[in-house]
């Protein structure tokens, strides 16, 4: 017959006297995870270890015990079933057959109990062991308490029934407050093991939902680190004491340019950070971290790193961050490479200035002979006098455009509101589209 797979001990077999237990004998295991010969002697254990203190006690205090063949038998008996749980390969024998070993305990106290007599009259106490390793194996509970009521009931009935006098219903009844008293120690027991188990049930559900949110945790760490690295924005986190609890790849590479020569690990006042002009230092309180930590909120504050030729123009913005109630947790702020725009955009204007020059000579000079033509305009045919007005008013028109050019160019473009007289506008529009 194929013995059933060996069962988990419940979590009160894992703790407490027994666990001790075990770490006291060296073994370096959870009591639940040795196989099921090895629980099978820790369990009995506490019975073999009392017996010996019995006879111990006995040979000290009562020597005559031992002549006694009763308690003799109740310590060879535990001897026997110690050596049993050491020898007997539990697993391989129907699920339960175990059993024998706390059930024959119950014969050990009797035997020790009737030897022992009033010499040792608390020695019943012993019962309570096997009562406790039935319990708390957490197998079939209703037979476990109809052996825990009816084993000492006949280890107390044995001897009035072999006794040489007559049996009295008194004899019969008084021994039956020791399996009352061990069949309620059961069943307090018993209670608390099953609520351990819900405990234990609900922790283990607890934990598998701390598993799952502590794994979703990490995935969301490690796409939040991916998506930070392969990002080319500098972005650094500080938390609310200033200390930096996130640093990307490019915003190590950006500190690395900010670094000075003949200062490995410089501190931020000590970072070459520039204003826009690239040649003016900024104040630690000015710059961009510091003034963020300090609870500033900014966008597209432009500052330039480094020196030389390798230095750098960045735009930095700077947001705070809130947990989901809304508490204040830290600064984030963004560093975004933008030389090489501020570059296009000083050969825009440039290009557009040198443009601009370049065309205001040509129409300075078709301006000055429409003038010299028009001098004479009574000489002229009137259609063609009108031609060289019109000629004119276009002509100073790009001037004034070329000028709008050459102001964007420098910065000083201003648009001014100014009275317009609509039908000289849609005048001149008419005239121009005519031909």
């Amino acid at each position: 017959m194929h013995a059933s797979p060996p069962e988990k001990t419940p979590i009160l077999a894992s703790s407490g006297p027994l666990r001790r237990l075990v770490l006291m004998l060296g073994i370096r295991k959870e009591f639940h995870d040795l196989d099921l010969r090895a629980r099978v002697v820790l369990g009995q254990l506490p019975m073999s270890v009392l017996s010996l203190a019995t006879l111990v006690l006995g040979l000290t205090l009562y020597p005559e015990l031992l002549a006694n063949p009763l308690f003799a038998a109740g310590q060879i008996l535990q001897a026997v079933l110690l050596a049993a749980c050491i020898l007997i390969p539990w697993d391989r024998l129907p699920s339960l057959s175990y059993w024998s070993i706390p059930i024959l305990d119950f014969a050990v106290v009797g035997f020790l109990r009737e030897g022992a007599g009033e010499s040792l009259s608390a020695i019943g106490v012993l019962s309570v062991l096997p009562v406790i390793w039935l319990t708390v194996s957490g197998r079939a509970p209703a037979l476990a308490g109809l052996i825990i009521f009816l084993a000492p009931l006949l280890m107390l009935w044995v001897p009035v029934f072999i006794a040489d006098r007559s049996i009295r219903a008194g004899d019969l009844l008084a021994p039956v407050m020791l399996p009352l008293v061990l069949l309620g120690i059961w069943a307090t027991l018993h209670s608390v093991l099953q609520s351990l188990k819900v405990q234990h049930a609900q922790l283990l559900a607890k934990d598998e939902a701390l598993s799952h949110a502590l794994e979703e945790s990490r995935r969301n760490e490690t796409l939040l680190d991916g998506i930070a690295e392969a990002i080319d924005v500098g972005i650094v986190a500080v938390d609310e004491d200033g200390h930096d609890v996130l640093r990307n790849r490019k915003q190590r590479a950006i500190h690395q340019l900010a670094t000075p020569p003949d200062i490995p690990d410089p501190n931020e006042s000590q970072l070459e950070v520039y204003s826009d002009d690239g040649a003016t230092s900024l104040p630690a309180e000015e710059r961009p971290v510091r003034r963020a930590v300090n609870g500033e909120s900014f966008s597209e504050l432009v500052v330039r790193l480094g020196r030389g030729r390798g230095q750098r123009a960045f735009s930095v913005s700077a947001r705070q961050i809130r947990t989901r109630a809304g508490a204040p947790a830290g600064r984030v702020i963004a560093f975004n490479d933008v030389t090489e725009l501020q570059e296009a955009l000083a050969a825009k204007d440039e290009f557009v200035s040198s443009v601009s020059h370049e065309l205001r000579t040509p129409l300075t000079s078709i301006l000055g002979y429409l003038e010299l033509c028009l001098d004479d305009e009574e000489r002229l045919p009137p259609d063609t006098a009108a031609r060289l007005h019109i000629i004119e008013r276009n002509t100073e028109r790009l001037l004034v455009l070329v000028g709008d050019l050459l102001a964007t160019a420098a910065g000083t473009m201003k648009i001014q509101r100014q009275a317009t007289a609509l039908a000289e506008l849609i005048d001149n529009c008419v005239a121009s589209a005519r031909p």
